[in-house]
């Protein structure tokens, strides 16, 4: 997986053009809902022949944990090796068509010997079980209560070198708390909901609380309600229970405040490109619950629609996960700048029936 940031430049002026006409916090309209007009899911030749070779991977890491003696022999490249960790955890321990009212982010390594280029088949399980110990690990330390699963995982080569490959693991874990209450709507944001624009530093009347800020918020409502926008799970005409699960996959970082820094120049009235918040001088770090709603709606905008529509690299894909950040330039009190730099995740969708997997951590 490699960092994306690339636009074309016409493409990138059309779009300042057009954020330039903006003056005011207006509703925007989301997306059309592909979920409304709900077809028929089909587990095609493609979906089946990646199911087996997934779970042919996992028959043989399970016979090489449970037969410690047993040498495979077999060699695999470093993108399939990837590629067979990423798809394997995604398929066997994520819950990617549950509702979930909070959303926890943390990230593992896993070192894996290398021959010139290839992974033996023996390394490759070892390091696929360190992973979901290391993935567990992670998920009981961060999320303290107990109704907690695994909701997206993300393996990617972190360093390689001729005798050794780094593997990172980025993992998402859903987690509901009390009476959990599923109440999907396009402006989530209600009186009173005003969030510092971000740095952790919680509502807008001095509240505070663990990772919040206008930025988190933004992401939190972003994935939560991204059940009306794709559906994860059902049932057929004929009453075979589906779900989908994800594979490999790119991560696109939209940064106003880097390589193509002159393209993401802020206009006036708080406005940046591609709606989230970018604003020069800013007099008050605080976004209104309707300002929130706005960039909420133009955050959708950029995930299902203008990135889509541009960055090659998600052509098939599809949306899986959002990390937002607020951010500034100048003095922490006193900023010269303010903005948002949005982390979308995008991933291989893949369908499979009876739903024998996932299974908890």
């Amino acid at each position: 997986m490699r960092k994306v940031s690339i636009l074309s430049g016409l493409a990138m002026m059309l779009f300042v053009a057009a954020i330039a006409l903006l003056n005011s916090c207006n509703k925007q309209e989301t997306p059309e809902n592909p979920v409304a007009n709900k077809q028929e899911i089909v587990m095609n030749e493609e979906d089946i022949a990646v199911y087996n070779k997934i779970m042919a991977f996992k028959n043989k890491v399970d016979y090489i944990k449970e037969n410690p003696e047993y040498k495979n022999g077999e060699a695999i490249s470093v993108d399939s090796a990837v590629w067979y960790l990423d798809a394997t955890v995604n398929l066997t321990y994520t819950f990617s068509f549950e509702y979930f009212n909070d959303f926890y982010t943390d990230s593992v390594f896993v070192e894996i010997p290398a021959v010139n280029g290839e992974i033996y088949m023996n390394d490759l399980s070892d390091a696929y079980f360190e992973l979901v110990d290391k993935i567990r690990d992670s998920i009981y330390a961060i999320v303290q209560n107990e109704n907690k699963k695994l909701y997206v995982s993300t393996s990617m080569l972190k360093d390689e070198s001729s005798s050794l490959i780094i593997v990172k693991n980025i993992a998402t874990v859903g987690s509901t708390q009390g009476n959990q209450v599923i109440n999907f709507v396009e402006e989530p944001f209600e009186l009173g909901d005003d969030f510092m624009y971000g740095d952790l530093r919680g509502y807008c009347n001095g509240d505070s609380a663990f990772y919040l800020d206008a930025a988190s918020k933004l992401a939190y409502f972003t994935a939560y309600n991204r059940p009306l926008y794709i559906q994860d799970e059902g049932v057929t005409s004929s009453g075979i229970e589906w779900r989908a699960y994800y594979t490999g996959g790119v991560i696109i970082y939209l940064d106003p405040a880097q390589e193509y820094g002159d393209l993401f120049k802020c206009p006036e009235n708080n406005f940046g490109i591609y709606k989230y918040l970018c604003e020069d001088n800013p007099s008050d770090l605080c976004l209104y619950h309707d300002c929130m709603n706005f960039y909420y709606a133009g955050l959708h905008e950029v995930i299902y629609d203008i990135v889509p529509a541009n960055w090659l690299e998600t052509n098939g894909l599809t949306f899986r996960y959002c990390e937002n950040q607020g951010t500034h330039n100048g003095s922490f009190n006193t900023p010269s700048k303010i903005y948002h730099l949005p982390d979308i995740m995008y991933k291989q969708r893949w369908i499979m029936y009876e739903r024998d997997y996932p299974i908890e951590m």
